[in-house]
């Protein structure tokens, strides 16, 4: 089987701006617009500005939140890390057009397909959804790919199917871009209510987050005031003049970090008392502890990905990264590649016979890797250009034919009968030397299978039985 595959060269690559992989939304966003708008030609239009209020909400969750951020870089990063490939849609051919393959790179060349296919991720896990607009030169033939935000798509749709996208503000507007439902490519994390949009999985985390980042800004707080919790200052038969007086040398000279650890010197009759918990007696650490557990449960994010090794290991550690690849990373990366398969390159490209894969193996896997293909390739499973097909190599001559190890050394899988019938003597005995009677000869002699090889003449003891001579006795 052949494949091709994108490689990472050390190389520096030239930085890419943003306006080169996004169209950036026509007009401004105003909000003072009502629901239900109208396209310039006059049908409604569906727009949802709570589901805009909502994808702002998650923009500044993940802007804000660095465990939510964290692990949304996290996957987008691991998800693309190792490039793509283009195999044949039938397991069984054994080449691919190579046409199609130099303009399926071509396409994501110019796209700058390791920032777009980045940018999807980041999108799906903010928003629940990624959309592509797909540019066409005059022949509707596609050239390249941009990201437009979710943020500003609204669909026109009949109930059925989505019949028109619009890119552009709330309400009517002559900024607004409308699209073609074939001009975009649309990956969504499936929401059971909508059968057109996607559902984030930051809108099970809202609560979650909001009291974390209410956690933080307590924390910030703490610390301006001195790393107190909260004091009360009782100035007992205290003038109006020295309760002002101490007041002032307070936020002067105890209030804020800069002030810290210094010495508290007031003046007349005064208590210190405390008028809230400590952060012990709160479990405040506990609390954000939880609540980050809960936001990595949620994104499917092993805390050890994040370099949180509280209760990791090398060995647990290992075992966590397997997990995530496997059970968060490759589901994920299924929703990209079959869209891209069926609307990009189905459709739009409308090639039938070939498909795009992400590279799913980690370089440190490879040792695992390589042993695996040994052993497969021992017992007869693997052929040599399968193995250098999942490399992204391409076929040997001669490396179609699956080979098992034996005691007469590496034989194709179709020769074993024969080869066992020529190894076993009539009694039922190996038949056992080199050169015996019934042992197969080099495979490169042999053009119909293995045959017998030619008795050596003389130089055999067994040569000498059958003749019927002997060795001259000493």
């Amino acid at each position: 089987m052949a494949a091709t595959r994108t490689r990472r060269t050390t190389k520096p690559a030239a930085e890419v701006a943003k306006a080169d992989i996004s169209v950036p939304a026509p007009g401004r966003v105003m909000a003072n617009f009502s629901v239900l708008g109208l396209t310039p030609s006059g049908q409604a239009l569906n727009i949802d500005r709570s589901r805009r209020a909502r994808y702002v909400t998650y923009y500044e969750m993940y802007r804000q939140h660095p465990t939510v951020r964290a692990a949304i870089e996290k996957i987008a990063k691991v998800a693309v890390a190792n490039g793509y490939k283009f195999l044949p849609e039938d397991p069984h051919d054994e080449t691919l057009n190579e046409a199609e393959v130099k303009t399926l790179r071509k396409f994501f060349r110019v796209s700058n397909g390791s920032q777009l296919l980045r940018s999807v991720y980041r999108d799906l896990y903010i928003y629940g959804e990624a959309f592509w607009l797909v540019i066409q030169d005059g022949k509707d033939r596609p050239v390249s790919a941009k990201r437009l935000h979710p943020m500003y798509l609204d669909e026109q749709q009949n109930g059925v199917e989505v019949t028109k996208w619009r890119y552009g503000p709330i309400g009517p507007s002559t900024d607004a871009v409308d699209y073609e439902p074939e001009q975009i490519v649309h990956f969504r994390f499936d929401d059971p209510d909508n059968d057109f949009r996607g559902l984030s999985l930051l809108a099970s985390l809202e609560m979650t987050v909001a009291s974390d980042l209410f956690a933080m800004k307590f924390n910030e707080r703490f610390f301006e005031n001195s790393a107190h919790t909260g004091i009360i200052f009782n100035m007992k038969n205290s003038t109006i003049d020295e309760v002002n007086r101490n007041r002032e040398w307070l936020n002067q000279n105890y209030v804020g970090t800069e002030n810290a650890h210094k010495p508290l010197v007031l003046e007349g009759d005064i208590d210190v008392t405390k008028s809230v918990t400590t952060r012990q007696e709160m479990q405040f650490i506990e609390g954000r502890k939880f609540n980050r557990m809960e936001i990595l449960s949620v994104l499917d994010v092993d805390p050890s990905k994040l370099g949180i090794q509280e209760d990791a290991n090398r060995s647990t550690a290992k075992e966590a990264d397997n997990t995530f690849r496997q059970e968060n990373i490759g589901p994920v990366q299924l929703v990209v590649e079959e869209e891209v398969n069926n609307t990009l390159i189905l459709k739009l490209f409308k090639y039938e016979d070939i498909l795009f894969r992400q590279n799913d193996s980690s370089r440190r896997d490879l040792l695992d890797a390589m042993k695996l293909f040994a052993e497969a390739e021992r017992m007869g499973v693997y052929s040599i250009n399968l193995i250098r097909a999942d490399f992204g190599l391409p076929p040997i001559s001669g490396g179609d034919v699956n080979f098992v190890q034996t005691a007469a050394g590496a034989i194709p899988v179709e020769w074993l009968d024969d080869v066992a019938k020529r190894l076993i003597a009539p009694n039922g005995g190996p038949i056992q030397g080199a050169g015996t009677t019934g042992a197969p000869g080099p495979a490169d002699q042999q053009t119909q299978g293995p045959t017998p090889a030619k008795p050596t003449g003389s130089g055999s003891s067994q040569d000498s039985s059958a003749s019927g001579t002997a060795d001259p006795q000493v």
